[in-house]
């Protein structure tokens, strides 16, 4: 009778969880259905614009160039070529990724903790991974590493259980993946190689030889996609331009950030990303504790430590620390938050309290959490993908882009080539023009590394070759970063090579809430001001 009891209260609490589950995706939902149209920021239109091209079989790093692995423009153009080269075609992808992700969470923290932990995890990430904190409706990268490495961490779970080789190679290659979305991935493949190590070296006797098998089979699997992708690049022709990006150029970038500022730079930007869903993130503190004091926790506790030191380290690289860079660590702050509702849960319920006491933990939890959300009830309910857009970016050209890309679109041919004198690769996406130069980028340019006037020179040299018919002019101080010690190289050059060959057809004024739009005639007389703006400029006939 005691153990039936115990039984249907623990059903009914579970209920109550599958409960806020359903309501909290419902909402989830919603809020990004809602923003699917949300125009694309640099990192989308980048990631937009290499998908597109690929889907016309042009290689990545031959007409676009970037010092990012080429995982997510591959992942991108798969989204388009599924659901279309749309913005609202790339964000449905993207949902469906980010609900794929939620689902891995549950079963992998249910395999750590228990049906409530999973439960409670699956709910936070879904919260954490859409706030607007991590600047969470937008399809970023770090989004693809946080799919692939729950595939690989729930396989090398399932693999080490069932001494499965077939899967120790998969999770590997899962491993390997989350490092071709992005550089950052790379941490978590030791993951695998220190789990693994861990479990066989403390069975008795010592198997030593099926562990450096297994190991071989696992660095075998996260070889592979890096391995593949480097001869795709190499028969394609463009693996020298792959390698100075991504191995050359990519490290003088990372080294930007002077070590004294790292950790203020960390700090300011965890408690930003932290802020919007405070509850969670203190919950998932106490959930670290209860690593030590919870049996079942306590039996996972090396896996759980060793995702937690890599998702912290895979957002380190460079010490810049960027919103988005964060969702990274969603996950195992979700599931620490499911451990420690789960303990308390169990605590609760194996004490001599009334039932109605067995339902807290979770009710807490479910009153936090639905609090965060009523703070932000204007971005989870009511605002516009424009609105949210300007909200989050300011005045960087995103809305604008939209409407630059329109008229460049309607006014060129499908063989015209065009450059964007800024960092607003979405531009050519939206337009489904090429780019004139490689260089969809200015902040390169603007960086005190050793390439800069080299590429000043060669995006200059590429344009003057191509003879773009369609030229635009990014004044806008994000799109370039511009620095005291930055080469001027480029401005020079744009000056003088504009002025004598192209006339001012378009201007685009940006302020604070609305912005100005001046075509063809109105254009010439367009008061500038101060204010930030977009000029576009037509080749002359002669």
């Amino acid at each position: 009778m005691i153990k039936q009891s115990q039984a249907g209260q623990s059903l009914s609490v579970e209920t109550v969880c599958w409960v806020m589950f359903l309501l909290t995706l419902t909402a989830v939902l919603i809020t990004r259905v809602r923003l699917l149209g949300i125009p694309l920021e640099r990192d989308e239109g980048e990631y937009a614009y290499l998908g597109q091209l690929l889907l016309q079989g042009v290689p990545p790093y031959k007409l676009a160039y970037s010092m990012k692995l080429p995982g997510a423009c591959a992942v991108y153009a798969l989204l388009m070529a599924i659901f279309g080269e749309t913005t609202r075609g790339i964000h449905l992808g993207f949902l469906i990724i980010n609900f794929a992700s939620v689902v891995l969470i549950f079963f992998i923290a249910k395999r750590l903790s228990g049906t409530v932990g999973g439960i409670i995890s699956a709910v936070s990430y879904s919260l954490l991974s859409i706030s607007q904190s991590v600047l969470g409706v937008q399809a970023h990268a770090t989004h693809f590493v946080v799919f692939m490495a729950l595939c690989g961490s729930i396989l090398l779970l399932k693999a080490v259980e069932n001494e499965n080789k077939r899967l120790i190679f998969l999770s590997g290659l899962f491993f390997g993946l989350a490092f071709l979305m992005k550089q950052q991935g790379v941490f978590f493949i030791p993951v695998g190689i220190f789990y693994l190590s861990w479990v066989y070296l403390r069975k008795k006797p010592v198997l030593a030889l099926t562990l450096a098998s297994n190991l071989g089979i696992y660095i075998a699997g996260a070889g592979l996609p890096f391995l593949a992708t480097g001869l795709a690049l190499y028969r394609a022709g463009v693996f020298d331009k792959f390698w100075f990006w991504v191995f050359q150029y990519a490290p003088t970038y990372s080294s930007g950030v002077p070590a004294y500022l790292a950790f203020k730079i960390f700090k300011d930007e965890l408690i930003s990303v932290i802020y919007p869903f405070q509850p969670v993130w203190y919950i998932a503190g106490a959930g670290f504790l209860c690593l030590f004091f919870d049996p079942k926790a306590r039996k996972n506790l090396i896996f759980i430590i060793a995702l937690l030191v890599a998702s912290f380290l895979a957002i380190c690289p460079g010490l810049i620390f960027r919103q988005h860079y964060f969702v990274i660590l969603l996950p195992v702050i979700s599931i620490l938050a499911g451990i420690c509702v789960n303990w308390a849960t169990e605590f609760v319920r194996n004490r001599k309290f009334p039932a109605i006491f067995h339902f807290l933990p979770v009710v807490i939890f479910t009153s936090l959490l639905a609090w965060s959300v009523f703070q932000q009830k204007d971005y989870f309910f009511k605002a516009t993908p424009k609105e949210v857009s300007r909200e989050t970016y300011g005045i960087n050209p995103f809305i604008e882009s939209l409407e630059i890309a329109k008229y460049l679109k309607a006014e060129s041919s499908s063989d015209d080539t065009i450059a964007v004198l800024g960092s607003e690769p979405q531009i050519y996406f939206y337009s489904h023009r090429r780019s004139a130069t490689g260089y969809i980028y200015a902040y390169p340019l603007m960086e005190s590394q050793r390439y800069a006037l080299n590429m000043q020179e060669e995006m200059a040299a590429e344009i003057e070759s191509k003879k773009p018919r369609y030229l635009v002019f990014v004044n806008v101080s994000t799109s370039w970063l511009r620095r005291s010690g930055s080469e001027s190289f480029i401005f020079r050059w744009a000056n003088d090579y504009i002025n004598k060959r192209y006339d001012k057809v378009g201007a685009v004024v940006i302020h604070e809430k609305i912005t100005d739009y001046y075509w063809d005639a109105d254009a010439k007389n367009a008061a500038l001001g101060p204010s930030s703006y977009v000029l576009i400029y037509k080749r002359k006939s002669n």
